[in-house]
């Protein structure tokens, strides 16, 4: 049964932990999550971290206000080629979805321990159900499969009301995000 090996149970959960205070000339609000998510893949999950924190305040006499907002996240996921990879062939060959129609029963899951003995075994035909192969390679961990994302996101705003009439305001901004593989 193909579904039993191409599929597993996942759990999902999620944590957010919020705090808010304030006075009469200041504001602020700060929260943490987490969040894990299991694959029903094999070798795939997810899990993120973030912060957020605004800050919003003003003078005594109302002519200076700012506001201060940062948001931080870092995740670390574990996918499949194919959510990555435009390649129709690879797309198809890597679809559990697709593997558990087309993989026939008379394929023994066992047959290749790695990537090189199934390229021995039957080089890139991927004929008469052997496509399976290339797939069963990746769910056990032989294909190298994370992706972690680092994102920073501040913003930063000032105003100074000179007059009624005219008004000076600063606005700033911060946005990093990084990706590897």
């Amino acid at each position: 049964d193909w579904r039993k090996i191409l599929f597993k149970q996942g759990t999902t959960q999620s944590h957010d932990v919020s705090m808010v205070f304030g006075a009469k000339n200041v504001n602020n609000y700060t929260s943490f999550g987490y969040f894990n998510q299991e694959g029903t893949v094999p070798t795939t999950d997810f899990q993120r971290f973030t912060f957020r924190n605004n800050l919003n305040g003003k003078s005594l006499n109302d002519r200076f206000t700012y506001t201060a907002n940062v948001a931080l996240a870092f995740s670390k996921r574990h996918q499949l080629d194919q959510e990555g990879n435009s390649g129709v062939n690879n797309n198809s060959i890597q679809n559990p979805l697709l593997a558990v129609l087309t993989g026939l029963p008379t394929i023994d899951p066992n047959k290749y321990q790695n990537g090189q003995q199934m390229v021995d075994g039957f080089g890139a035909n991927f004929n008469d159900g052997q496509g399976i192969y290339s797939l069963l390679d990746i769910l056990r961990g032989n294909v190298p499969n994370e992706l972690t994302a680092t994102t920073i996101n501040t913003n930063f705003s000032a105003s100074y009301k000179i007059t009624d009439d005219l008004t000076f305001t600063n606005k700033s901004n911060i946005d990093y995000k990084n990706n590897e593989r």
